[in-house]
């Protein structure tokens, strides 16, 4: 296994400061660079989970439970 460390710091806005942005992977794919491997794999893998809550946003739904059962007619 390996990791691969991105670390920045972010600009502080008004009355914030600046602070530390790290992110980890470890991972046991050899072939990648590390830049490649935060590019390719990564952001990709982040750039779904932010698809799937624009989704619930857009459905304003946090959850798709319904209180009481409902039957298919297929039992």
């Amino acid at each position: 296994h390996r990791v691969v460390l991105k670390a920045e710091v972010l600009a502080g806005n008004t009355g914030r400061p600046a602070k530390d942005n790290q992110r980890y992977v470890v991972t046991s794919l050899r072939s990648p660079t590390p830049g490649a491997l935060y590019q390719q794999v990564y952001c990709p893998r982040g750039q779904a989970e932010n698809w799937i809550k624009q989704v619930k946003a857009d459905l304003k739904s946090d959850r798709t439970s319904y209180p009481a059962p409902v039957r298919s007619g297929r039992c």
